[in-house]
């Protein structure tokens, strides 16, 4: 039988936000995405982070480097990502 795990947000984002690739995926879900969603809307960004980042979301939350990138994870209910190539 599995245990429930505890969610701590609607959506979790991890990863180096200094790398170009990465950081336009952000600035895509900062502002395509984010806009959209309900104010109650719960989304964590972790990782390295470039000054300047913020979103006016009252939900979104930039909580920087965590000490455990898998728990981090498994605390959302949702890791939107994106893949592409080119």
């Amino acid at each position: 039988q599995k245990t429930p795990r505890r969610v701590d947000c609607d959506a979790a984002l991890i990863g180096t936000w200094t790398w170009q690739p990465n950081r336009i995926g952000l600035d895509w879900f900062l502002e395509k995405v984010v806009p959209h969603l309900r104010p109650d809307f719960r989304v964590r960004i972790a990782g390295g982070m470039p000054s300047g980042l913020a979103s006016a979301h009252p939900g979104v939350e930039f909580v920087g480097r965590v000490p455990d990138a898998q728990a981090f994870v498994r605390s959302a209910a949702v890791i939107p990502l994106i893949s592409t190539s080119g």
